[in-house]
């Protein structure tokens, strides 16, 4: 009888008959310039990869990356090309983390079975972000990567990574 009653209770709270607490509004979030930044990027990219596997002339390749917002705050990127003669296609997401004063970065592409993780800082007078990704090495560990994206001119940036200070990849977008 008494789980009859409670029931019944839940019910007419549920249909409006209960006590409503008063409507709070929430206040929405506003976009920084750091969020204002990531728009900078929002287009349709060609892409000329360089990357190194060793010492010697880098394995060439081409793609198009695709930017586009979730909102005002998070930066997506689509990437589709070739790499070592094969398809090869790849995401990222980038945002500002107001916590952390930094950027934060995710990537996944078709060649890799692990999510990488980055961070960066935005130096003002390099025009650039710089900071780390931390990917799968050839080992299978951990492996952080230097990352610097540069605004040579307008239309235009370019990528470079580098682990224990040697350029491994260099990839030089332009706005089409």
């Amino acid at each position: 009888m008494k789980r009859v009653s409670t029931l019944g209770l839940a019910a007419a709270v549920l249909a409006g008959g209960g006590v409503t607490a008063p409507a709070q509004e929430m206040p929405m979030p506003q976009p920084t310039a750091e969020h204002e930044r990531l728009q900078k990027d929002v287009g349709t990219w060609h892409a000329a990869v360089k990357m190194w596997m060793g010492p010697g002339d880098p394995m060439l390749s081409e793609g198009t990356e695709t930017v586009s917002m979730v909102g005002a705050f998070w930066q997506v990127s689509s990437f589709e090309g070739s790499l070592m003669g094969q398809a090869f296609e790849g995401s990222g997401v980038m945002g500002w983390d107001a916590g952390k004063k930094q950027y934060v970065t995710t990537w996944v592409d078709s060649m890799t079975p692990t999510l990488s993780h980055g961070s960066a800082t935005w130096d003002e007078a390099a025009k650039a972000y710089k900071g780390t990704l931390t990917v799968m090495g050839p080992d299978g560990s951990p492996q952080a990567m230097e990352t610097i994206v540069s605004y040579p001119e307008e239309g235009k940036r370019v990528m470079t990574m580098k682990v224990a200070g040697q350029t491994t990849m260099e990839i030089t977008y332009t706005k089409k």
